[in-house]
Protein backbone atom coordinates (compact mmCIF):
# COMPACT_ATOMS: atom_id res chain seq x y z
CA UNK A 1 0.00 0.00 0.00
CA UNK A 2 1.19 3.53 -0.76
CA UNK A 3 1.28 5.77 2.29
CA UNK A 4 0.84 9.50 2.81
CA UNK A 5 0.88 11.47 6.06
CA UNK A 6 -1.08 14.59 7.06
CA UNK A 7 -0.56 16.56 10.28
CA UNK A 8 -3.78 17.95 11.74
CA UNK A 9 -2.19 18.93 15.08
CA UNK A 10 1.34 19.51 16.38
CA UNK A 11 0.37 18.56 19.94
CA UNK A 12 -0.23 15.28 21.75
CA UNK A 13 -3.91 14.45 21.24
CA UNK A 14 -4.45 11.41 23.46
CA UNK A 15 -5.88 8.33 21.74
CA UNK A 16 -7.83 9.72 18.77
CA UNK A 17 -10.64 7.89 16.98
CA UNK A 18 -10.98 8.27 13.22
CA UNK A 19 -13.93 7.77 10.86
CA UNK A 20 -14.09 8.10 7.07
CA UNK A 21 -16.45 10.71 5.63
CA UNK A 22 -15.58 10.05 1.97
CA UNK A 23 -12.54 9.24 -0.12
CA UNK A 24 -10.69 12.47 0.70
CA UNK A 25 -12.20 13.48 4.04
CA UNK A 26 -12.09 12.00 7.52
CA UNK A 27 -13.10 13.11 11.01
CA UNK A 28 -11.11 12.71 14.22
CA UNK A 29 -12.34 12.82 17.82
CA UNK A 30 -9.51 13.16 20.30
CA UNK A 31 -8.21 14.28 23.69
CA UNK A 32 -8.63 17.94 22.85
CA UNK A 33 -12.40 17.47 23.14
CA UNK A 34 -12.90 18.33 19.47
CA UNK A 35 -14.42 16.60 16.48
CA UNK A 36 -12.26 17.71 13.58
CA UNK A 37 -12.77 17.32 9.81
CA UNK A 38 -9.67 16.93 7.65
CA UNK A 39 -9.28 17.02 3.87
CA UNK A 40 -6.36 14.67 3.29
CA UNK A 41 -5.98 15.74 -0.35
CA UNK A 42 -5.65 19.51 0.26
CA UNK A 43 -4.50 19.08 3.90
CA UNK A 44 -7.12 21.60 5.03
CA UNK A 45 -8.23 21.20 8.68
CA UNK A 46 -11.75 22.11 9.81
CA UNK A 47 -14.43 22.65 10.75
CA UNK A 48 -13.82 21.89 14.41
CA UNK A 49 -16.64 21.13 16.84
CA UNK A 50 -15.83 21.26 20.55
CA UNK A 51 -17.81 18.47 22.24
CA UNK A 52 -16.19 18.14 25.67
CA UNK A 53 -16.81 19.92 28.94
CA UNK A 54 -15.15 23.31 29.15
CA UNK A 55 -12.50 23.40 31.87
CA UNK A 56 -12.51 19.62 32.37
CA UNK A 57 -9.69 17.70 30.73
CA UNK A 58 -11.08 14.30 31.71
CA UNK A 59 -14.40 15.01 30.02
CA UNK A 60 -12.65 16.13 26.84
CA UNK A 61 -11.08 12.73 26.14
CA UNK A 62 -13.46 11.70 23.35
CA UNK A 63 -13.76 8.08 22.27
CA UNK A 64 -15.88 5.61 20.31
CA UNK A 65 -16.48 7.86 17.28
CA UNK A 66 -19.03 6.31 14.91
CA UNK A 67 -20.22 7.72 11.56
CA UNK A 68 -23.91 7.81 10.64
CA UNK A 69 -24.52 5.08 8.01
CA UNK A 70 -26.59 7.33 5.73
CA UNK A 71 -25.35 10.86 6.51
CA UNK A 72 -21.57 10.79 6.25
CA UNK A 73 -21.03 14.22 7.83
CA UNK A 74 -22.79 13.11 11.05
CA UNK A 75 -20.64 11.48 13.74
CA UNK A 76 -21.66 10.20 17.19
CA UNK A 77 -19.08 10.39 19.99
CA UNK A 78 -18.85 9.26 23.60
CA UNK A 79 -17.54 12.19 25.62
CA UNK A 80 -16.62 10.32 28.83
CA UNK A 81 -18.87 12.87 30.51
CA UNK A 82 -22.58 12.85 31.32
CA UNK A 83 -23.69 12.87 27.71
CA UNK A 84 -23.10 11.55 24.21
CA UNK A 85 -22.88 13.89 21.24
CA UNK A 86 -24.10 13.68 17.66
CA UNK A 87 -22.16 16.25 15.65
CA UNK A 88 -22.90 17.34 12.08
CA UNK A 89 -19.75 18.68 10.46
CA UNK A 90 -21.74 19.99 7.48
CA UNK A 91 -23.97 22.13 9.74
CA UNK A 92 -22.05 22.57 11.81
CA UNK A 93 -24.39 21.44 14.60
CA UNK A 94 -24.19 19.55 17.90
CA UNK A 95 -26.91 17.56 19.71
CA UNK A 96 -26.25 16.26 23.22
CA UNK A 97 -27.88 13.09 24.56
CA UNK A 98 -28.01 12.77 28.35
CA UNK A 99 -28.58 9.17 29.48
CA UNK A 100 -31.84 8.46 31.28
CA UNK A 101 -30.02 6.56 34.04
CA UNK A 102 -27.27 9.17 34.33
CA UNK A 103 -23.60 8.27 34.44
CA UNK A 104 -20.59 8.71 32.19
CA UNK A 105 -21.03 7.89 28.50
CA UNK A 106 -18.20 5.63 27.31
CA UNK A 107 -19.43 4.11 24.03
CA UNK A 108 -21.85 4.67 21.16
CA UNK A 109 -23.08 2.79 18.06
CA UNK A 110 -25.54 3.62 15.29
CA UNK A 111 -28.08 1.10 14.04
CA UNK A 112 -27.47 0.00 10.41
CA UNK A 113 -30.26 2.29 9.17
CA UNK A 114 -29.09 5.22 11.31
CA UNK A 115 -32.50 5.60 12.96
CA UNK A 116 -31.29 4.61 16.42
CA UNK A 117 -28.24 5.22 18.59
CA UNK A 118 -27.08 2.93 21.39
CA UNK A 119 -25.07 4.50 24.22
CA UNK A 120 -23.17 2.73 26.99
CA UNK A 121 -22.45 4.22 30.41
CA UNK A 122 -20.22 3.61 33.42
CA UNK A 123 -16.70 4.33 34.62
CA UNK A 124 -13.76 2.59 36.31
CA UNK A 125 -13.55 4.75 39.42
CA UNK A 126 -11.26 3.45 42.17
CA UNK A 127 -12.97 5.39 44.96
CA UNK A 128 -16.56 6.06 45.91
CA UNK A 129 -19.67 4.24 44.82
CA UNK A 130 -19.22 2.72 41.33
CA UNK A 131 -21.67 3.56 38.57
CA UNK A 132 -23.77 0.68 37.29
CA UNK A 133 -23.28 -0.14 33.62
CA UNK A 134 -26.26 0.59 31.37
CA UNK A 135 -27.04 0.52 27.66
CA UNK A 136 -29.72 2.82 26.27
CA UNK A 137 -31.25 2.98 22.78
CA UNK A 138 -32.32 6.40 21.50
CA UNK A 139 -34.24 7.38 18.39
CA UNK A 140 -32.31 9.40 15.79
CA UNK A 141 -34.98 11.07 13.67
CA UNK A 142 -34.36 13.51 10.87
CA UNK A 143 -33.68 16.94 12.46
CA UNK A 144 -37.02 18.20 11.11
CA UNK A 145 -38.86 15.45 13.02
CA UNK A 146 -37.80 16.62 16.48
CA UNK A 147 -35.12 15.77 19.06
CA UNK A 148 -33.88 12.25 19.93
CA UNK A 149 -35.85 10.34 22.57
CA UNK A 150 -35.04 7.35 24.77
CA UNK A 151 -36.67 4.11 23.61
CA UNK A 152 -35.40 1.39 25.96
CA UNK A 153 -32.83 0.98 28.78
CA UNK A 154 -31.14 -2.10 30.27
CA UNK A 155 -28.63 -2.76 33.04
CA UNK A 156 -25.49 -4.78 32.28
CA UNK A 157 -23.02 -6.57 34.57
CA UNK A 158 -19.95 -4.65 35.63
CA UNK A 159 -19.36 -0.93 36.02
CA UNK A 160 -18.59 0.29 32.49
CA UNK A 161 -19.83 -0.42 28.95
CA UNK A 162 -16.57 -0.15 27.00
CA UNK A 163 -17.85 -0.84 23.49
CA UNK A 164 -21.06 -1.51 21.54
CA UNK A 165 -21.64 -3.20 18.18
CA UNK A 166 -24.87 -3.29 16.20
CA UNK A 167 -25.43 -6.39 14.05
CA UNK A 168 -25.53 -5.51 10.31
CA UNK A 169 -29.05 -6.91 10.04
CA UNK A 170 -30.20 -4.63 12.88
CA UNK A 171 -31.73 -7.16 15.24
CA UNK A 172 -28.93 -7.60 17.79
CA UNK A 173 -26.66 -5.38 19.87
CA UNK A 174 -23.41 -6.67 21.42
CA UNK A 175 -21.96 -4.90 24.47
CA UNK A 176 -18.60 -5.35 26.22
CA UNK A 177 -18.53 -4.34 29.88
CA UNK A 178 -15.92 -4.61 32.62
CA UNK A 179 -15.60 -5.09 36.36
CA UNK A 180 -14.29 -2.37 38.64
CA UNK A 181 -11.02 -4.32 39.11
CA UNK A 182 -10.49 -4.17 35.29
CA UNK A 183 -9.25 -7.76 35.46
CA UNK A 184 -12.18 -9.37 33.67
CA UNK A 185 -15.37 -8.46 31.89
CA UNK A 186 -18.39 -9.64 29.96
CA UNK A 187 -19.86 -9.65 26.47
CA UNK A 188 -23.64 -9.69 26.14
CA UNK A 189 -25.81 -9.92 23.05
CA UNK A 190 -29.17 -8.18 23.38
CA UNK A 191 -32.28 -8.04 21.22
CA UNK A 192 -32.18 -4.53 19.73
CA UNK A 193 -35.93 -3.96 20.00
CA UNK A 194 -36.32 -4.42 23.77
CA UNK A 195 -32.75 -5.21 25.00
CA UNK A 196 -33.73 -8.68 26.20
CA UNK A 197 -30.62 -10.88 26.65
CA UNK A 198 -29.78 -13.26 23.80
CA UNK A 199 -26.41 -14.59 24.97
CA UNK A 200 -23.80 -13.81 27.61
CA UNK A 201 -20.25 -14.88 28.44
CA UNK A 202 -17.40 -13.79 30.70
CA UNK A 203 -14.04 -12.58 29.37
CA UNK A 204 -10.51 -12.50 30.72
CA UNK A 205 -10.04 -8.84 29.87
CA UNK A 206 -11.65 -5.43 30.11
CA UNK A 207 -11.16 -2.04 28.45
CA UNK A 208 -12.45 -3.08 25.02
CA UNK A 209 -11.64 -0.39 22.44
CA UNK A 210 -13.78 -1.63 19.56
CA UNK A 211 -16.35 -4.40 19.10
CA UNK A 212 -17.70 -5.36 15.67
CA UNK A 213 -19.67 -8.16 14.04
CA UNK A 214 -17.53 -9.82 11.41
CA UNK A 215 -20.15 -11.74 9.42
CA UNK A 216 -23.88 -11.48 8.86
CA UNK A 217 -25.00 -14.90 10.08
CA UNK A 218 -27.20 -14.04 13.07
CA UNK A 219 -27.10 -17.61 14.39
CA UNK A 220 -23.38 -18.27 14.22
CA UNK A 221 -21.72 -14.90 13.92
CA UNK A 222 -18.36 -13.76 15.24
CA UNK A 223 -17.25 -10.68 17.11
CA UNK A 224 -13.95 -8.92 16.50
CA UNK A 225 -12.58 -7.31 19.67
CA UNK A 226 -9.83 -4.72 20.08
CA UNK A 227 -8.48 -4.82 23.62
CA UNK A 228 -5.50 -3.55 25.52
CA UNK A 229 -2.42 -5.16 24.01
CA UNK A 230 -4.23 -7.40 21.55
CA UNK A 231 -7.08 -8.57 19.34
CA UNK A 232 -9.55 -11.46 19.58
CA UNK A 233 -12.06 -13.08 17.21
CA UNK A 234 -14.80 -14.77 19.24
CA UNK A 235 -17.99 -16.67 18.66
CA UNK A 236 -20.78 -14.17 19.31
CA UNK A 237 -22.97 -16.71 21.10
CA UNK A 238 -20.47 -18.52 23.33
CA UNK A 239 -17.25 -16.50 23.32
CA UNK A 240 -15.21 -19.37 21.90
CA UNK A 241 -11.94 -17.99 20.60
CA UNK A 242 -11.33 -18.49 16.88
CA UNK A 243 -7.93 -16.77 16.82
CA UNK A 244 -6.00 -14.02 18.59
CA UNK A 245 -3.14 -11.55 18.25
CA UNK A 246 -1.16 -10.30 21.26
CA UNK A 247 1.05 -7.22 21.25
CA UNK A 248 2.85 -7.21 24.65
CA UNK A 249 5.17 -4.38 23.61
CA UNK A 250 2.23 -1.94 23.92
CA UNK A 251 0.06 -3.50 26.66
CA UNK A 252 -2.01 -0.35 27.31
CA UNK A 253 -2.95 0.36 23.68
CA UNK A 254 -5.98 -1.39 22.16
CA UNK A 255 -5.09 -3.03 18.85
CA UNK A 256 -7.67 -1.29 16.68
CA UNK A 257 -8.92 -2.84 13.45
CA UNK A 258 -11.10 -2.23 10.41
CA UNK A 259 -12.95 -4.65 8.14
CA UNK A 260 -11.85 -4.53 4.51
CA UNK A 261 -15.09 -4.21 2.49
CA UNK A 262 -13.38 -5.66 -0.59
CA UNK A 263 -12.54 -9.12 0.77
CA UNK A 264 -13.77 -9.21 4.38
CA UNK A 265 -10.26 -9.40 5.84
CA UNK A 266 -9.43 -7.80 9.18
CA UNK A 267 -6.87 -5.01 8.91
CA UNK A 268 -5.06 -4.28 12.17
CA UNK A 269 -3.59 -0.93 13.19
CA UNK A 270 -0.24 -2.69 13.56
CA UNK A 271 -0.04 -2.91 9.75
CA UNK A 272 -1.18 -6.48 9.08
CA UNK A 273 -4.22 -7.72 7.14
CA UNK A 274 -5.48 -11.14 8.27
CA UNK A 275 -8.04 -13.61 7.00
CA UNK A 276 -11.12 -13.30 9.20
CA UNK A 277 -11.70 -17.06 9.17
CA UNK A 278 -8.42 -18.32 10.60
CA UNK A 279 -6.20 -15.28 11.21
CA UNK A 280 -3.60 -16.17 8.58
CA UNK A 281 -1.65 -13.18 7.31
CA UNK A 282 -2.72 -11.91 3.88
CA UNK A 283 -0.55 -8.83 3.55
CA UNK A 284 1.48 -6.27 5.45
CA UNK A 285 1.88 -2.53 5.07
CA UNK A 286 3.86 0.28 6.70
CA UNK A 287 1.93 1.42 9.79
CA UNK A 288 2.36 4.11 12.42
CA UNK A 289 3.87 2.84 15.64
CA UNK A 290 1.49 5.03 17.64
CA UNK A 291 -1.66 4.39 15.57
CA UNK A 292 -4.68 4.31 17.88
CA UNK A 293 -7.51 4.07 15.34
CA UNK A 294 -8.03 2.83 11.78
CA UNK A 295 -10.97 3.11 9.36
CA UNK A 296 -11.71 1.76 5.87
CA UNK A 297 -11.36 4.42 3.18
CA UNK A 298 -14.18 4.56 0.59
CA UNK A 299 -12.84 3.39 -2.75
CA UNK A 300 -10.09 1.29 -1.17
CA UNK A 301 -7.36 1.74 1.44
CA UNK A 302 -7.52 3.01 5.00
CA UNK A 303 -7.22 6.04 7.25
CA UNK A 304 -5.25 5.89 10.49
CA UNK A 305 -4.85 8.38 13.37
CA UNK A 306 -1.97 8.72 15.80
CA UNK A 307 -1.56 10.21 19.26
CA UNK A 308 0.86 12.76 17.77
CA UNK A 309 -1.76 14.48 15.63
CA UNK A 310 -1.00 12.65 12.39
CA UNK A 311 -3.29 11.00 9.85
CA UNK A 312 -1.99 8.23 7.63
CA UNK A 313 -3.67 7.36 4.34
CA UNK A 314 -3.03 3.92 2.89
CA UNK A 315 -4.03 3.40 -0.76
Amino acid sequence: METTCVHYSRDYVGNPCIVAIDRDHCAIADGSGQLIAVDVRTRDVGPRLFLGLSGSAGASNLRSARRHPARSSVVAVATRAGYAVVGDLAGPAVAKIHPVQGGTVQSVAFSPDGRRLAIGTGTYTTTGVPQPAHVEVWSQPDPAEGPPRALVVAALPGVCVDAIAWHPEGGLIACASGLRSQRSGFVAQLEAEDLRPRSFFETAWTGTGRLEYVDRDANAGHLAVALKGGFRLLGAEDGQEAWRIDRPEVPELPLDFALDPADGSIVLASGVARDSRDGTRRSRFLAMRDCTSIAARPGGGFFGASSRGRIYCWD
